[in-house]
C-alpha cells in the first residue's frame, strides 16, 4: 500500500516534467534534476530531520517524502493504521501534481498547435 501511494505520487510529478518536456529539448536532463531534488529533498538519502532548515520546508511539498517516512515507521514496528496520515497527505500531493500536470499538458498542447511548435528552448 505504501509503496502504491509513492509510486502514485510520482506519477503526478512526471506528469508535470511531461508538461515541461513539451518546451524544452533535453527532456534526459530534466528527469535528472527532478531525480536528484527528490534524492536531495525527499529525506531519501538523508533524514528529513538532518537537512538545512530551507530544505526540510521543501520536503513535505515533494513525493515520496511521507512515503518514506512511513515505510521508515512501518519498518520500527508502526501498523497501517498508524502511517494512515502520512499516506494520505503523500496522496494529496500526487494528486496536486497530477492536476497541475495535467493542465499545463494541456495548456502547453493547446500553445504548441497555434504556434506549430513543441519546443521553445
Amino acid at each position: 500500500m505504501t509503496l502504491a501511494v509513492g509510486a502514485a505520487s510520482c506519477t503526478g510529478l512526471g506528469l508535470v516534467a511531461a508538461a515541461i518536456g513539451l518546451r524544452v529539448r533535453e527532456t534526459a536532463v530534466l528527469g535528472n534534476i527532478v531525480f536528484g531534488v527528490l534524492l536531495l529533498f525527499s529525506g531519501a538519502n538523508v533524514a528529513v530531520s538532518a537537512l538545512p532548515p530551507w530544505m526540510a520546508a521543501v520536503s513535505p511539498w515533494l513525493p515520496l517524502s511521507h512515503t518514506i517516512a512511513a515505510a521508515r515507521e512501518i519498518v520500527a514496528g508502526a501498523s497501517l493504521g498508524d502511517v494512515g496520515g502520512l499516506l494520505l497527505r503523500e496522496a494529496g500531493v500526487g494528486l496536486l501534481y497530477a492536476a497541475v500536470g495535467l493542465v499545463a499538458i494541456r495548456l502547453l498542447e493547446a500553445s504548441s498547435r497555434r504556434t506549430a511548435s513543441l519546443e521553445r528552448l
